[in-house]
């Protein structure tokens, strides 16, 4: 059984992981739209989303929609 602090520590450990995953994907996609503003999807786009989502587990099929979300949106 964990104290409060022990799970404050938790708490405070995913928040910056979070804020961490965030910091990199947002870094991803200003290089995305940097390098290929019109450009499908690249084999090099798709490698870099894989190592950063890597440890989500997703399915190619959601990669896929979220790299398709990226290029439809502007930020």
């Amino acid at each position: 059984m964990g104290s409060i602090y022990d799970d404050r520590e938790k708490g405070e450990e995913r928040l910056y992981f979070a804020k961490e995953d965030e910091r990199l994907l947002r870094k991803l996609a200003a290089k995305i739209k940097a390098t290929s503003p019109d450009a499908g999807s690249t084999a090099a786009e798709t490698a870099e989303l894989e190592r950063i989502v890597a440890k989500y587990n997703m399915s190619v099929e959601d990669k896929k929609k979220l790299i398709e979300w990226r290029h439809s949106h502007d930020f």
